[in-house]
């Protein structure tokens, strides 16, 4: 029987991504969201992966709520494949305002 791995977390982006790239020369982004509801701490890893770590980090900051869907890899490590921005903080409006 197989298993189902699907990750589903709603958060704030705790410290600005880093980009790096693999050995092949593919880019990889990786940044922590804090899911705490104030009760319970829950900190993710997130992994973007080629296509969607080169477009998407020039606009993740620290502070963007963001909703990110994936699966699971070791410990608290999510490899995302769906990313939405839920809510900006004023600097990545500039941010964004400044890439256009």
């Amino acid at each position: 029987m197989a298993g189902l791995n699907i990750a589903l977390v709603i958060g704030d982006i705790t410290e600005d991504p880093k980009m790096s790239l693999e050995p092949s020369g593919a880019p990889v982004a990786t940044f922590l969201v804090d899911s705490s509801d104030g009760k319970a701490v829950g900190r993710h890893s997130v992994v973007l992966l080629g296509k969607m770590a080169k477009l998407l980090t020039p606009y993740l900051r620290k502070g963007q709520r963001v909703w990110v869907q994936g699966s699971m890899k070791t410990g608290e490590v999510i490899l995302a494949r769906e990313l939405q921005f839920l809510r900006s903080t004023k600097s990545t409006r500039k941010h964004q305002t400044e890439a256009i």
